[in-house]
């Protein structure tokens, strides 16, 4: 299920739609105006007319902008029932224009309800760094700093990150050091004498939520994932840490703890994903081999245990020609990339082939040999009782729902029927290795970029993204 924001988040919006609005409405008002005496802005509004003359023939009706510029200012109510009557079709599209921010958008959905049924939710997103050009007098442009940035899949739009979590975000990012959970960012930043420290910060809020002294400033960090909704009295946070430890930190905590895995694993294998449960509050982890750990932090009073299981419990080594059927029992050396996902309850990993097209050994059962192209992708459902040795079935769908793995704690939502605009059932949502953002039909098994339209074609040529982002 989409993780909901915390209700600070929530609270922060509210106050500040008030207090925002009319300066906020005065930009779009402009932005709107000179929409409308534009020629793109002429060919919007005929769209949006369906071509007719007739204003109140357009798609939902709705007031023009130069209805509410005719208005008194003064004259609040008429105007509030002008803003809410004008055509949807150009309040969307003059949203896109108007370069809003991440913190904004939400202020523009609470002038209204007309508005904020106009105006999808920004989920999902993902967060990419580009770089700034500066054009000379000559006419030429080289590139300049690199700068972080969200971009919206249902509004097919970037909205800027600001102030200091902007240079926070740009900072990690570039360094490989974000995580990403329920609206919330995982980062690092500067504290004075402790040096680099792993803080959670709300992009909307600014809220900070510090985390424990981190002592492994020199140690590789993969993934940090975290319970959503955190605060400084509950929360969870885990982090696979040199490709064989899981590193962990709850609220009261002074330090990180370290649970070593070298005794668990096979040679030669190592962490690959973890992924922070909501429904139980465990952190679930999976290796190259396919094998899946579970951590169990339990709080019994004021005494904190670890428990950590195999999934399915192993009584000895594991042995991925027992665990998955064919050809997986073969095709998992041929994955390197996998993750965990919850979609509806079920236990999913999903495989794809990040280095290079292969052929793969003969299956055990039927002898064959299976070509693994660059980017080919499977997904597994963990099923106990399916009735064999195995314990993992081929998924051939999600139910209807598309779910986003990368570094961003895996989520799942619920797709089609309009729902969510342009995000498709039955995908997964991923981010290739040079920072393109891809979707990958189970139907078809094949892969494509997800932001497909002209005006996204620069996006696509400058931008490289890092995680998938939620926010309600």
């Amino acid at each position: 299920m989409m993780h909901r924001s915390s209700s600070s988040s929530l609270t922060c919006i509210s106050t500040n739609t008030y207090r925002y609005k009319k300066e906020f409405l005065k930009t779009f008002l402009c932005t709107a105006q000179a929409t409308r005496r534009s020629r793109i802005g002429n060919s919007i509004l005929m769209e949006a007319d369906g071509g007719s003359s007739k204003r109140q023939e357009t798609t939902g009706g709705g007031a023009d902008v130069d209805d509410v510029v005719s208005v008194e200012a003064g004259d609040d109510v008429v105007v509030d029932r002008l803003w809410a009557e004008l055509n949807p079709d150009i309040v969307r599209r003059v949203a896109r224009l108007c370069h809003l921010s991440l913190g904004e958008y939400p202020v523009l959905r609470g002038v209204c309800a007309p508005w904020r049924s106009a105006l999808p939710p920004l989920s999902p997103m993902f967060i990419y760094t580009a770089s700034a050009f500066h054009v000379t007098d000559g006419g030429r442009a080289y590139r300049g700093w690199r700068f972080a940035s969200t971009f919206s899949l249902t509004m097919e739009t970037s909205l800027e990150l600001r102030g200091n979590v902007e240079r926070l975000v740009t900072a990690n990012v570039t360094k490989q050091r974000v995580g990403s959970s329920g609206g919330w960012l995982a980062v690092q930043e500067e504290r004075h004498e402790l040096g680099l420290q792993w803080i959670i910060v709300h992009p909307i809020s600014g809220k900070k939520i510090l985390l424990p002294e981190w002592t492994g400033v020199d140690r590789w960090v993969g993934k940090m994932v975290f319970s959503p909704n955190p605060s400084m009295a509950d929360f969870t946070a885990a982090a696979i840490c040199d490709y064989h430890r899981i590193v962990y930190a709850m609220s009261g905590y002074e330090h990180w703890s370290v649970l070593g895995l070298d005794g668990r694993l096979n040679e030669y294998d190592k962490l690959c994903d973890v992924l922070y449960h909501e429904g139980d509050g465990k952190i679930y982890c999976v290796t190259a081999m396919g094998q899946v750990f579970v951590v169990n932090l339990r709080v019994h009073g004021t005494i904190r245990a670890r428990v950590v299981e195999s999934l399915p419990p192993e009584a000895g080594k594991f042995e991925p020609d027992s665990v998955f059927p064919s050809p997986y029992s073969t095709l998992y050396k041929h994955t390197a990339t996998k993750h965990l996902v919850f979609c509806e309850g079920n236990l999913y990993q999903v495989w794809r082939n990040s280095i290079c097209t292969v052929t793969s050994a003969p299956a055990p059962l039927d002898g064959r040999r299976h070509r693994v192209v660059t980017n080919d992708m499977f997904v597994l459902r963990y099923d106990p009782g399916r009735g064999d040795q195995a314990c993992w079935s081929e998924a051939s769908d999600l139910g209807g729902h598309a779910v986003f793995i990368g570094k961003n704690n895996a989520v799942s939502v619920r797709a089609g029927g309009g729902v969510l605009p342009r995000v498709r059932p039955d995908c997964v949502y991923w981010i290739r290795g040079d920072g393109l953002a891809m979707e990958f039909d189970m139907a078809t098994k094949t892969s494509k970029p997800c932001v497909q339209a002209t005006g996204g074609e620069e996006l696509r040529r400058r931008h490289r993204a890092f995680c998938w982002y939620f926010v309600d």
